[in-house]
């Protein structure tokens, strides 16, 4: 098999376990959150961002998308964690979703 076949099933491997491992790393940030191990959070943070950025890629999102939707959100609502419960993403919402 050529090195680019390799490449590709290694890849198709990676994504397929991107979602666990994104909970994994999500959940060591947690850990070192509780023990206050703030070096700890900083390095488990960037395992959960990498992870975050390796799914969006696979979906097509850009960061500026994300941005987007931050700034859309915090024009709306102020600085919230998440939309109220009666408030969807249309498909024409600022973000071009």
């Amino acid at each position: 098999m050529c090195p680019s076949g390799r490449r590709r099933r290694r890849v198709a491997k990676d994504i397929a376990a991107a979602p666990q491992k994104l909970a994994e790393e999500a959940a060591e940030v947690v850990i070192e959150v509780v023990r206050r191990e703030r070096s700890a959070v900083i390095h488990e943070s960037v395992d959960l961002l990498y992870n975050l950025v390796v799914l969006w890629s696979e979906l097509g999102i850009t960061s500026p998308k994300i941005w987007a939707e931050m700034d859309r959100r915090q024009a709306l609502f102020g600085v919230a964690e998440k939309l109220p419960k009666d408030v969807g993403v249309s498909s024409t919402s600022p973000a071009g979703y």
